[in-house]
């Protein structure tokens, strides 16, 4: 399955990437059209489905054999053990599913072949579909192939999703096999069960010789949470390999059990610095009040994964007397300590932080800033507010603009007359985010300045003007939206469009339409997107023409347009755009009647699962299912290649 991948990935024209994007979805919801129709599938979409398992595309092969394996046709099993040897992966992998969806036991042995695909993708469907079979040949297959490099993680995988009592007590069994490999992944895979009667076996596999059966067993008790494990794995804290005790410790972690306090305490020295780190998050999780003085030690600590492990550890457990160390720690020569430390003082959410907050706004790394601008908005402290306005006042251009993203955190409408007045500072960045943290306040004495800063020669303070008029949704500024649609800067025509939709005055519309007609795509694009949020039946009929624009990104989202406004009325239009010569309309028109999923297109839609065109074949079945089905899902196994 990754070369489906990667041969999207070569392809440079977006023709060709959304000709290969639309021939996975044919088949797939034939079946979900077949099967809500309610009784037996019908007989002729099984011959269809049948004979697509032929089909030049390899695509269309691979679907028509994930969509048999939903109608499950015991008739159909010859014709999909023969797909199995399919030149293509994806059809492999569609027979192997749809073998276990039938349940044949006369599909068993080739199953077991398939464990052996090049493909890890045909191997993962052959061994779930073993599963689904459910024999304890199968079972017991499976457990054998756990020692081969090249089918033990599909098998473990297949395993974990087996509840039957005969698997858990071969896997238990499996835990004492000669075979490392297997031990192994036998604990992997009871750790994904999750079956209580296997702790016992588990305990004593933590004193394996082999150190990665030891780790997979401790983290198998911490995904059953055995509470009876918390002394095996104290004990396991104190193995020699470090990736044991990094197993024990997220097992405890996950167990959350008091005892593990003082020895998940005693973890934070341990001389690997992932251990220690994973040990803080540990007593992150348990809440302990007992770890807070160690979690403040911890803020020293010489690698710097542990001490911001530390800081997120003291935010959680919502430790006060972390604050003035948590403050000291803003200053830590590492940016993510001190990220994780302003996170942590707007968690625990005390005044006495924010004044170091503030001052953390000056810091050269902007992803601090932004966390200690969000940690004051947590604080919501109306001490802050005026400091943060005497920072809007400083010389600094920076400590301005961050003064002024803080104060939009805080959404105080106290800050508005002041980030009114910011809208004229000289520095282009402060007048910005003075208009972007005014649309976060939506405060109403804020819209006829940021209609006035619509005017201003700066267009990237019109396009954050237009920004926060979209979020305060004021109809004021809808006239002076319209004409901005016609300033020559791409960056305002596009904000101008994004605020109008988020206003959704009925007075855009007309203007809206007419910018469909636009030269840049990436404008007539975000025009059908506002259509759609603005829901006016008058734009049907142009966002119906719009789904023959050249660039596919601009008839996407007049699909999606035309799906949200979800009008009986486009039902007509989108049917004669069905019969259009142009394909890509048929295909879009098709995909936009599925949103709508009005049952007058189902005629037309049955029809047109006859199309030439592959596209067109794949929506209009997508569409018969969004219209018809109640349920119609395939899981697919693939862990590489999801068909797009």
């Amino acid at each position: 399955m990754v070369y489906l991948i990667s041969r999207y990935a070569k392809m440079s024209a977006a023709k060709d990437k959304i000709e290969f994007l639309a021939k996975l979805i044919f088949i797939f919801y034939l079946f979900v059209f077949v099967s809500g129709c309610g009784g037996n599938p019908s007989e002729k979409a099984v011959d269809a489905l049948i004979q697509s398992l032929k089909d030049d595309d390899s695509n269309v092969r691979g679907e028509a054999a994930y969509a048999i394996g939903g109608i499950k046709p015991i008739r159909a099993t010859d014709q999909i053990i023969r797909a199995l040897e399919d030149e293509d992966s994806y059809a492999r992998s569609g027979a192997a599913y749809a073998l276990g969806e039938i349940k044949s036991e006369k599909a068993v042995e080739t199953l077991i072949l398939a464990l052996k695909d090049e493909n890890s993708d045909v191997r993962l469907e052959a061994a779930i579909a073993l599963v689904k079979i459910n024999s304890e040949k199968t079972i017991k297959t499976l457990i054998f192939t756990l020692k081969d490099k090249d089918t033990r993680w599909a098998a473990a995988h297949a395993l974990s999703k087996i509840k039957s009592g005969k698997a858990v007590e071969l896997l238990i069994r499996a835990l004492k096999d000669e075979n490392s490999y297997v031990r192994e992944n036998a604990a992997n895979v009871l750790g994904k069960i999750r079956p209580g009667k296997a702790t016992e076996a588990l305990i004593k596999a933590l004193k394996d010789e082999n150190p990665k059966v030891r780790f997979s067993a401790a983290i198998a008790l911490g995904n059953i949470k055995a509470g009876e494990a918390v002394e095996p794995l104290i004990m396991a804290l104190k193995d020699e390999n470090y990736r044991v005790r990094f197993g024990a410790v997220c097992a405890l972690r996950y167990i959350k059990s008091e005892k593990a306090v003082e020895p998940l305490i005693r973890s934070l020295k341990d001389k690997d610095h992932n251990v220690r780190g994973t040990a803080a998050r540990a007593l992150a999780q348990i809440k302990s009040k007992l770890a807070v003085e160690p979690l403040i030690s911890a803020l020293k600590d010489e690698n710097s994964y542990v001490r911001w492990k530390a800081a997120t550890a003291l935010g959680k457990i919502k430790a006060r007397k972390a604050i003035e160390p948590l403050i000291q720690a803003l200053k830590d020569k590492n940016s993510s300590v001190r990220l994780k430390s302003a996170i942590a003082l707007g968690e625990i959410k005390s005044e006495k932080a924010v004044v170091a907050l503030i001052k953390a706004l000056k810091d050269k790394n902007n992803s601090v800033c932004q966390s200690s601008a969000w940690a004051i908005g947590k604080i919501k402290s109306k001490k802050a507010i005026e400091p943060l306005i005497v920072a809007l006042k400083e010389k600094n251009p920076a400590a301005r603009w961050k003064a002024a993203y803080a104060l939009g955190e805080l959404k105080s409408g106290k800050a508005a007359e002041v980030l009114i007045k910011a809208l004229k500072d000289k520095n282009a960045e402060v007048r910005c985010r003075a208009a972007e943290a005014l649309g976060k306040i939506k405060s109403e004495k804020a819209i006829n300045p940021l209609i006035q800063a619509l005017k201003n020669t700066d267009h990237n303070l019109r396009f954050s003007a237009e920004y926060a008029l979209g979020k305060i949704k004021t109809g004021k500024a809808v006239e002076l939206l319209i004409k901005a649609l016609k300033n020559e800067h791409q960056s305002v025509r596009s904000g101008a469009i994004e605020a109008l939709g988020e206003i959704k005055s009925e007075k855009a519309v007309g203007p809206l339409i007419q910018v469909l007609k636009e030269k840049n795509w990436r404008i007539r694009s975000t025009s059908a997107r506002a259509l759609g949020r603005i829901k006016s039946e008058k734009s049907i009929i142009p966002l119906v023409k719009a789904l023959t624009d050249k660039k596919g990104e601009v008839a996407w989202a007049a699909c999606r347009a035309l799906g949200e406004i979800k009008s009986e009325k486009a039902v007509k239009p989108l049917i004669r755009a069905l019969k259009n010569e142009d394909r890509y309309a048929r295909w879009k028109a098709a995909y936009a009647l599925g949103e709508i999923k009005s049952e007058k297109a189902i005629d037309i839609l049955i029809k047109a699962i006859k199309d030439k065109d592959p596209r067109v074949r794949y929506n209009a079945a997508e569409a018969l299912g969004k219209i018809l089905s109640k349920t119609g899902q395939i899981e697919k196994n693939l862990w590489h290649c999801q068909p797009i």
